[in-house]
């Protein structure tokens, strides 16, 4: 209990957090209140408390409900902001409060509404919230700009949360931005007025950094001046995707997240000059204090941005008020500072990922440089692999748990590139100052900088084509991150401090702590586990058996081939590394449709896959994407067909009821030639019926294989189309629940003739595109049926 007086701000700071996580899980005061009440019991029954003074705790509880009772109140206002209007065709008033960002066709920014009103009605109601609107982009000019007053058109929605099992929290996205709905408007409908809104000093970042930009890509070439920008004010417009995605493999994306490295890389300069021009120091900490502050309206305000120069800040004002600064209360402060900005920052990944590194650096830096100091490693170059193993260290498990992947090589291009990273920076500070007055000044500083900027997209990109660059990981469980950070910080920083070396006794315990959390996390009670995954229009469905085996049925995609979803990139292959998933016993393509397959590919060429199974055709053309895909992993391929049956483990059979061998593949009638699967776990069985239409059906319902057909639950043919699920089928099933897997479409699925079928046959059914996800879980015995997506929560 002692060690919440050493640094009380950082105590201070902890209950914050504290208090933030149990508002944002329970959101509940009653909860609050009994955290509330238990801290102070712990608190007041400590006999150091009774001997140091009851104020730091006191403070720290005063914190503990600063962080909840913020974070309840800034949700119920987000949520109620827009109650009563979910779901419905609104026109909106605002001011555009945020810089219009474009992604691909579509351009999106935050709005600040003052009035709403339902379409087809006369008055508007007074409604004040932030809501994000997007719009389609045809790459000319914008319809809107940041302070424009804009009145726009479309249905307003307040999503539900992530709607797969650990996928994307668009809610949680919405609330970081502190939003608290979102609209699609067609440009036709949204008409921008003048600007006269928006702050200020957002307004000038935004003109100072569109002239930088300007600046710089007249002044060096296209990538180079892509990865200058990304350096100096964190925008990649510039850098191609395929250049973006070969910084991320060889560890360096990093870099163009503008953080404490290039505050101090543009701090420091700027402090010499006016060390030259001998302005007295406490004067010239208030000239740096205001430098830096434009600096982050230029960046747009980016969480790592903010603590960078939060921290400088504080830093700085300490030297002007003759205070001695501490690291630890300095980072302490700049949270709490963020936090009653927006409590909702905590969940972000730049500020976890930058206080992380930050953290690490501090904490760990010193103990692992005099661990690797030697005569064959040069004093510097220590330092900076030091500096480098200490922040990924820091950030690794935030790293897995946000992007299943880790960069292997990562400290050799981080040595190699970091001697040039405050060069390239100072250059480029010189380039966008100097532009301003003559581009020629920046041209000429240009031939310099490309050299540098060039050496470094080289070593990126031998980095990146190294093997094994980069590897996909699973996903950690929380209990595992909690035990690694406890053992990195007992070994290289508590340890070191207090002189202990490591007794046998004590790597045991270190060890049997790690082993009890893999154990805990490996065990898994013996049941089948089914989750017919939301991937819009389109089908992907994800099975565990009892024993462990793991297979996926369809990866989803586009209805048009020509257009690549990135279903499989963005939705299927994070779901499986989400749960545990590195490796596929089997991939199984029902049909050769793109909106079931497209997303196989993604998964074929990231996880390791044991066989494919595919239907059994007369011609495989429809296939050849995918067979090809296979064939340079070296996958093997069953062609599947009526009466085949796949054991994947003692309790668990599947059985092929459709198509017959060799079937003929028909463009026209590729949905027949859909695998019908009957799955049976001991006495419970579900029948995935793929996008087989009604002469499918009648073909089962009069083979041999009739028997088969019962089924305790049915994931119902071709998304519910009214081409598939006769009476006669439903009846022969005889299912207890149905799901059906569909999305936003132009083609009425599902139809309601199915659903009324379903109604009148007293068989329950959970549909993709309203529950999210649908997942099903059985012991054999019984079968449990749950959506993803809670009910809205109210405000």
């Amino acid at each position: 209990m002692e060690v919440i007086y050493r640094r009380p701000v950082v105590s201070f700071c902890i209950m914050m957090i504290t208090g933030v996580i149990a508002a944002f899980l329970s959101h509940s005061i009653a909860v609050i209140t009994a955290l509330f009440v238990l801290f102070t019991v712990v608190f007041f029954t400590s006999r150091v408390v009774r001997g140091k003074g009851r104020t730091v705790p006191c403070v720290m509880l005063a914190f503990f409900l600063l962080g909840s009772l913020e974070f309840l109140a800034v949700d119920h206002k987000r949520l109620a902001s827009f109650e009563g209007y979910n779901s419905e065709d609104v026109v909106i008033r605002g001011i555009v409060i945020s810089a219009p960002e474009i992604k691909g066709q579509k351009v999106s920014c935050l709005v600040r509404t003052n009035a709403v009103k339902r379409c087809g009605e006369s008055d508007f109601a007074d409604v004040n919230g932030n809501v994000m609107v997007s719009t389609l982009y045809s790459g000319e000019e914008l319809l809107f700009d940041y302070g424009n007053e804009i009145t726009f058109e479309g249905r307003l929605t307040t999503p539900g949360g992530a709607r797969n099992p650990g996928g994307f929290d668009y809610d949680l996205y919405l609330a970081q931005k502190g939003a608290g709905a979102s609209v699609f408007s067609y440009p036709h409908t949204i008409s921008a007025g003048e600007r006269t809104g928006g702050s200020f000093f957002v307004r000038l970042g935004l003109f100072i950094k569109k002239k930088i930009i300007y600046v710089i890509d007249k002044s060096l070439p296209r990538q180079q001046a892509g990865l200058m920008n990304g350096m100096l004010i964190g925008y990649r417009g510039g850098l191609s995707d395929e250049m973006q995605k070969a910084f991320s493999d060889a560890g360096l994306l990093h870099i163009m997240a503008v953080s404490g490295a290039n505050v101090a890389f543009l701090a420091a300069p700027l402090a010499f000059l006016l060390k030259l021009m001998r302005i007295r120091k406490r004067a010239a900490n208030l000239i740096i204090i205001g430098f830096l502050n434009l600096f982050a309206c230029v960046t747009g305000f980016e969480p790592s941005v903010q603590r960078a120069v939060c921290m400088a800040c504080i830093l700085l004002m300490s030297a002007v008020l003759y205070r001695e600064p501490d690291v630890y209360s300095t980072i302490a402060v700049s949270c709490i500072i963020m936090l009653l900005i927006s409590p909702y920052m905590l969940f972000n990944i730049g500020f976890q990922l930058s206080y992380a590194a930050t953290l690490g650096i501090v904490m760990l830096y010193r103990n692992i440089s005099k661990a690797i100091c030697c005569r064959f490693i040069p004093k510097k170059t220590a330092d900076v692999i030091a500096a480098t193993l200490a922040a990924q260290t820091g950030v690794f498990p935030i790293t897995l748990l946000h992007f299943n992947k880790v960069s292997v090589i990562s400290l050799i291009p981080n040595i190699l590139t970091a001697p040039l990273l405050g060069i390239i920076t100072v250059l480029g500070a010189l380039m966008a100052i100097l532009g301003q007055l003559s581009l020629k000044l920046s041209v000429l500083l240009g031939y310099a900088n490309n050299i540098f900027l060039s050496i470094v997209l080289y070593i990126t990109k031998w980095s990146a084509s190294l093997p094994f660059a980069s590897v996909r990981m699973v996903t950690p469980p929380l209990a595992a991150v909690v035990v690694y950070y406890l053992v990195v910080l007992y070994l290289l920083w508590y340890a070191p401090m207090k002189g202990i070396r490591l007794k046998p006794k004590q790597i045991s315990m270190v060890l049997v702590l790690t082993a009890a959390v893999f154990l805990m996390y490996v065990i898994r009670p013996a049941r089948l586990e089914m989750v017919f995954l939301d991937v819009g229009q389109g089908d992907s469905i994800f099975i565990r058996t009892g024993s462990g085996r793991t297979v996926l049925v369809d990866g989803g995609g586009s209805n048009n081939p020509a257009v690549v979803s990135g279903v499989g990139e963005l939705t299927v292959v994070p779901f499986l590394l989400d749960s545990g998933v590195a490796g596929l016993d089997a991939v199984i393509a029902t049909h050769a449709h793109s909106d079931h397959i497209q997303g196989l590919l993604d998964v074929l060429r990231t996880l390791s896959v044991r066989r494919l199974f595919i239907p059994s055709l007369d011609d495989e053309t429809c296939f050849a994407e995918l067979l090809e895909a296979a064939a340079e992993k070296g996958i093997p391929v069953t062609r599947c067909s009526s009466g085949m049956v796949i054991n994947l483990d003692r309790h668990t059979t599947v059985y092929v009821l459709n198509p017959e061998a060799m079937c003929r593949a028909d463009r026209d009638s590729l949905n027949d030639t859909s695998l019908v699967l009957r799955l049976c776990y001991k006495n419970t069985s579900v029948l995935l019926m793929g996008d087989a239409e009604k002469p499918a059906e009648e073909r089962m319902i009069n083979s041999a294989f009739a028997q088969w057909l019962d089924a305790d639950v049915i994931k119902i043919g071709h998304h519910g189309s009214n081409t598939s699920t006769s009476e006669a089928f439903i009846e022969m099933v005889s299912p207890a629940a149905a799901v059906i897997s569909a999305g936003r479409n132009n083609f009425g699925h599902p139809s309601e003739e199915v659903l009324g079928l379903l109604e009148d046959k007293g068989i329950e059914y959970f549909r993709t595109d309203e529950s999210g996800a649908v997942v099903l879980q059985s012991d054999g015995a019984r079968i449990r049926i749950r959506g993803t997506v809670s009910t809205a929560r109210k405000p």
